[in-house]
């Protein structure tokens, strides 16, 4: 006799591998969508359709060496279309076999926009982490030509502001032993004003105008406590 709840869990799982195995160029329907997102493969109101990821790669088994370590295989372990979790099989550093669990997530930006000498920054009130200031930045999005037009797009939503100067700042991995994204920097100047466009998680993301020496006091004091916004203020205020 099938356990009671078996064969739900087994079409959950069938699910679910389905949806992560789904092309990257390819729209999901509402209901495909619903059971990528919650894994409830039986939705009670569809989902509007929307586009995977680029990023989202497949499950393989491989074979690599990475300076002292080795990973053997790859097993993908959850997806959504915003993040993808996996366990690989290792040998570490010590020659003792392990896993390694680490999650793939798009890389980020973050800018340092000068305007008559003071930086853009935002406050907004993050779900996960509470209030916080940092500057204006997000993720880059399947549809951005490069990290700097994620930059721009994501300076122009959240402030207004378009146009400009742009300068490089290389990048940081904010999280090396869970993910190997990275957040690039910019700093921008010269920017035109315009009306920001805020998504809907961001109504409530409010744009203060601080001078160079205020932004480091508050990387200092804790007011900004988003990492790569810290480092990316401290390398426009150092002495050329």
């Amino acid at each position: 006799m099938t356990p009671p709840g078996a064969t739900l869990w087994a079409t959950d799982l069938t699910a679910r591998s389905r949806a992560a195995r789904v092309r990257a160029d390819r729209v999901l329907t509402g209901a495909e969508a619903h059971r990528f997102d919650t894994g409830d493969p039986f939705p009670r109101s569809p989902r509007p359709a929307h586009r995977m990821p680029s990023w989202l790669p497949g499950t393989t088994g491989v074979m690599e060496t990475r300076g002292p370590w080795r990973r053997h295989r790859e097993e993908q372990r959850y997806a959504t279309p915003r993040l993808v979790v996996y366990q690989d099989e290792i040998t570490l550093p010590d020659g003792q076999p392990g896993h390694y669990d680490w999650v793939r997530v798009p890389d980020l930006v973050r800018v340092a926009a000068l305007v008559d000498g003071r930086l853009l920054m935002i406050e907004q009130y993050h779900y996960l982490t509470g209030s916080m200031w940092q500057l204006p930045g997000g993720n880059v999005d399947a549809d951005d030509q490069d990290n700097e037009a994620a930059a721009r797009r994501e300076l122009a939503e959240e402030t207004g502001y378009r146009g400009g100067r742009w300068t490089p700042r290389g990048a940081v991995h904010p999280m090396p032993g869970l993910t190997p994204a990275r957040v690039h920097l910019w700093s921008a100047e010269g920017l035109t004003p315009g009306e920001p466009a805020p998504e809907s998680g961001e109504a409530d993301l409010q744009v203060r105008h601080l001078s160079l020496d205020e932004a480091v006091r508050a990387v200092r004091d804790g007011r900004i406590g988003c990492a790569s916004s810290a480092a990316l203020v401290l390398a426009v205020a150092a002495p050329r």
